[in-house]
């Protein structure tokens, strides 16, 4: 279940013109909105912003709507390779017969992890929705696990007004 934001719930930011927080894939997060500054003056942005909620309503539910469709791009870019190999560079358990791993924030990792194990430990962190000077949109999607397989780095997902979909990789702050 989503819950979707009214204008009032967003407030002006120092990262992006509007933001708030967000129910959504079962999980709260960060939601930002960024209007493109053409000339700079607030009460601009919140018009902007009063005008496109229905259109920010429909991006948040097809995210929620489609996070199978994200997940099947994450595992086409081996993302749970990328997930053990860094997994594998922890604290390696010698008291049991599986292969298993110690992470930083305590958590005991078996290799191979499976692919239920890794889709059920992700969830998002912040949805960004960028409109341009045209008002289309492209979102970025930063994704966490827990536990944390990437050892702090966090997934990059772009989905574009096409709603095409790329794993952009790993950052971290």
């Amino acid at each position: 279940m989503i819950i979707l934001p009214t204008f009032n719930d967003f407030f002006s930011s120092n990262y992006s013109s509007f933001e708030v927080k967000i129910y959504i894939c079962k999980k709260e997060a960060d939601l930002f909105i960024n209007f493109p500054n053409i000339n700079g003056k607030s009460e601009d942005n919140e018009k902007y912003l009063k005008n496109s909620l229905g259109f920010i309503d429909n991006e948040i539910n097809w995210i929620e709507n489609n996070k199978n469709k994200i997940e099947d791009v994450l595992l086409k870019n081996s993302i749970i390779e990328l997930a053990e190999n860094i997994v594998s560079s922890a604290y390696l358990l010698e008291c049991v017969d599986e292969e298993c791993y110690m992470l930083d924030d305590g958590f005991k990792i078996y290799l191979p992890i499976s692919d239920n194990d890794f889709l059920d430990s992700l969830y998002i962190e912040s949805v960004s929705i960028d409109f341009n000077e045209n008002f289309s949109t492209s979102i970025e999607l930063i994704l966490l696990c827990k536990p944390d397989y990437f050892r702090g780095q966090y997934m990059v997902i772009v989905i574009d007004k096409d709603k095409n979909i790329e794993f952009k990789g790993l950052e971290e702050d």
